[in-house]
């Protein structure tokens, strides 16, 4: 509150980007609630990796409006660039730009695709879907003690559309999207390789 005060004091408000946020989920033994999500500050969870972002510049950015679409700390950059007349060579930032998103000029793209990888743990989103994966359950259990909570082992599915708190795991139910999912990551991962060669 202090900061936009003075911003608005010294007539700074109308020209200046304010993004409010956090790099990871509440970390369970320090006191945090990331209900209704599940999981904590080192896991891939929701409550790992979802967050909340504020984002205000009056006079360009709608007020009281919701991005509908899966936003990254990635795509701040980019978005900052655009706004402020940066040209970028294509591939420049791992994210993309949302500005068009945030000014409610564009819908989100609703199969955007994002990866975690821990080393212990992994998951991909696309859209609505969710596969996280745990392939060290050693780690996990380690990880689980110290940041109190539970960890998914094996292979899980969620559809975070209905189901953000990740209790119902669709696996079994969709071996397409878990196939899928998995190709994806395996891709993604590919392609750091080959980037770090190069």
């Amino acid at each position: 509150g202090r900061l936009l005060d003075h911003l608005n004091q010294r007539g700074m408000a109308e020209e200046t980007l304010v993004v409010y946020t956090v790099d990871n989920g509440g970390c369970v033994p320090d006191w945090a609630d990331n209900g209704p999500l599940a999981g904590s500050k080192y896991h891939l969870m929701e409550g790992g990796t979802r967050v909340r972002t504020f984002v205000k510049m009056p006079g360009v950015l709608p007020e009281g409006r919701g991005h509908e679409g899966v936003f990254s700390c990635l795509d701040l950059a980019p978005t900052i660039c655009e706004l402020v007349g940066v040209a970028t060579e294509r591939g420049a930032f791992d994210g993309r730009s949302q500005l068009a998103e945030l000014k409610g000029e564009r819908k989100a793209d609703p199969n955007r695709t994002l990866h975690w990888d821990t080393g212990w743990q992994w998951s991909v989103r696309m859209g609505d879907w969710k596969l996280l994966v745990t392939t060290n359950e050693n780690r996990a259990r380690s990880s689980a003690n110290f940041e109190q909570v539970d960890v998914r082992f094996g292979t899980h599915l969620y559809n975070l559309a209905e189901d953000p708190g990740e209790e119902h795991n669709l696996a079994a139910q969709r071996p397409d999207l878990v196939d899928m999912l998995t190709e994806r990551h395996r891709a993604w991962r590919a392609s750091l390789t080959t980037a770090e060669q190069d």
